[in-house]
Formats: structure tokens, C-alpha cells, sequence
């Protein structure tokens, strides 16, 4: 039986308590609101990973010397589609807006162009 509502509620209690991960979740949303998707990839990639390592600090037995891993670890205890969900928001966030700058910029907005759904 996995224990997904335990992690819920512990992400839950401590979002309201955690100024950065709301910091996280208000740039996500105002990139979303401002027409700027690839910054909220970025941030929700961030969350994510701020989650991730609040959740393990308390919870070792998950830790792994990646994000992947880590992931992969915590599908014994959250459903396969949520960690799914997690793995391409991490894959979104390396690749989307992670590298755009005046010197790789164009390469990487061509690349940007040829994801699903874009």
C-alpha cells in the first residue's frame, strides 16, 4: 500500500511555512499569467527539486546522487503518474529556458521547437 497521502500532507503542512517554495510557486504562475512558459519550466523544475530535498532530509532512505534517482526512488510511495510528471517537468526544465542566453540562444530556441506539444 503506498503512503502518497502521508507525502501530501507533509508537502502540504510545510508549503504555507516554506517563503521560498512560495516564492518558487508565485514566479510559476506569473510567468504563466505574463505569456512566459519556458521561465515557469524553470521554476517548476526549481519547486520540484526543492521538494524533493526538503522531503529526503527528513526521509534519507530515498536519497540518490541524482534528481532522476531520486525520483525514481520516491515511485514506491507516490503513483507512477505523478512521478512521470516529475521526470518531464525535470527534463523540461533542463532544456527549456536552463541554457537560453546571448551566446547559445538561438541554438537552443531551434532545439525548443522540435519538443512535443510546442
Amino acid at each position: 500500500m503506498r503512503s502518497g497521502g502521508k507525502v501530501n500532507e507533509r508537502i502540504h503542512s510545510r508549503s504555507g511555512k516554506t517563503p521560498r517554495l512560495e516564492g518558487y510557486l508565485r514566479l510559476i504562475r506569473e510567468h504563466l499569467q505574463g505569456g512566459r512558459p519556458d521561465d515557469a519550466s524553470t521554476n517548476m523544475r526549481k519547486s520540484i527539486e526543492y521538494i524533493l530535498s526538503q522531503y529526503i532530509r527528513e526521509n534519507p532512505q530515498y536519497a540518490a546522487p541524482d534528481l532522476f534517482r531520486q525520483l525514481e526512488n520516491l515511485s514506491s510511495i507516490l503513483p507512477r503518474e505523478t512521478v512521470d510528471t516529475f521526470h518531464k517537468i525535470r527534463l523540461n526544465g533542463n532544456t527549456i529556458g536552463a541554457h537560453d542566453n546571448d551566446q547559445n540562444g538561438p541554438a537552443v530556441r531551434a532545439a525548443r521547437e522540435q519538443l512535443p506539444g510546442r
